[in-house]
């Protein structure tokens, strides 16, 4: 019944169509109206357009499969697609990320080319050469007497040196994809949202167990670890937050830490927190010596820097001097910072 159905309303739209005008769009659109049917009734339709189209000599139908998709096909072909427009925003964020992926590839073909030709100044194999023997070649190749470690000579990839940029936040018609796109920091407002939430439900839980009469069995342990530093958390972030949105970033972190149930939150917590580092390496400890006059001292022998050699003894009770083999210090290191840098140690 449905197939029949389908095939009168195909030959009344066609009948339709044969007592306008326009002849040539009354073939597209019978064309159209073939195509669109499956197998079985585009045949059925051809059979009852061929039998009309005998009746009617003044309009020429398509009363084949073939000709509908010819008719189609001209059609389509007079009228292409409109070419979708991208807005100029995303044009904008496209033409920074090409430039910017660029300039990181030739930082990258830069720092493996310098890498090969410092491994060869080494006497190392430049397929096995780390990142370790890179930081240890150049303390070497470059020994700075800079106080501030930042200041001094480094050689690291170039994903460490530059920051990375931010992914395409809109589309191409520049619909934001964030839903706090328009605060600027859509980043920074939603990790406070999520502190947020976290704290509410931290306090249905907490009025739960108030009524049950049930205390938290268990602390938060954050152990050897700190809140992120705003530098570390515009890194995070991947977005500038100036120093009064900071404050209130530990503010609201700290609160949600100090919560009784805190430890059911944990994971939202700790991820905003930064290990601590060790500034101590290990290294064998000697044993303590005491001279003839009982005062207690440790050597240090086979100190080496480069050809040099040398041996330290650290006394105790001692004045706080420092001599180098009998003479004062100044001596040996006649600028302020080599004694300094001395020092401090």
């Amino acid at each position: 019944m449905s197939s029949a159905s389908n095939c009168m309303g195909v030959v009344r739209r066609v009948i339709l169509l044969c007592s306008r005008e326009n002849t040539t769009r009354h073939n597209n659109m019978s064309a159209n109206i073939l195509t669109s049917l499956s197998c079985k009734n585009v045949n059925v339709v051809s059979n009852l357009v061929t039998k009309l189209s005998s009746r009617l000599g003044n309009v020429r139908l398509s009363s084949t499969v073939a000709d509908a998709a010819k008719l189609a096909s001209n059609v389509s072909e007079a009228q292409p697609p409109p070419e979708k427009k991208i807005n100029k925003a995303m044009l904008a964020y496209l033409e920074r990320a090409k430039a910017h992926d660029s300039f990181i590839l030739k930082e990258k073909t830069d720092f493996q080319i310098g890498k090969r030709h410092l491994a060869n100044m080494m006497g190392e194999n430049p397929e096995t050469f780390t990142q370790d023997d890179i930081d240890r070649a150049i303390e070497y190749l470059f020994p700075s007497g800079l106080f501030d470690k930042a200041a001094r000579p480094i050689m690291k990839p170039p994903e460490e040196i530059f920051p990375p940029k931010k992914a395409a936040e809109f589309d191409l018609n520049g619909r934001p994809f964030h839903f706090l796109f328009y605060t600027t920091r859509p980043q920074y407002y939603e990790m406070l949202y999520t502190m947020v939430e976290e704290m509410q439900k931290l306090n249905a839980i907490e009025d739960d167990m108030i009524s049950q009469n049930v205390a938290p069995k268990e602390k938060l342990d954050m152990g050897a670890s700190d809140w992120m530093t705003h530098l570390e958390l515009e890194k995070f972030l991947i977005e500038n937050v100036d120093e009064k949105h900071y404050e209130y970033f530990l503010s609201t972190a700290k609160r949600l830490a100090e919560h009784p149930w805190a430890f059911m939150a944990k994971d939202t917590i700790m991820k905003y927190r930064a290990p601590r580092t060790s500034l101590i390496q290990s290294f064998d400890i000697p044993d303590v010596e005491y001279d003839a006059e009982g005062r207690p001292f440790i050597t240090v022998s086979d100190c080496m820097r480069k050809t040099a050699r040398g041996e330290v003894t650290v006394k105790g009770k001692g004045s706080g001097k420092i001599t180098v083999n009998g003479k004062p210090m100044y001596i040996h290191f006649p600028r302020a910072q080599d004694r300094e840098q001395v020092s401090q140690y």
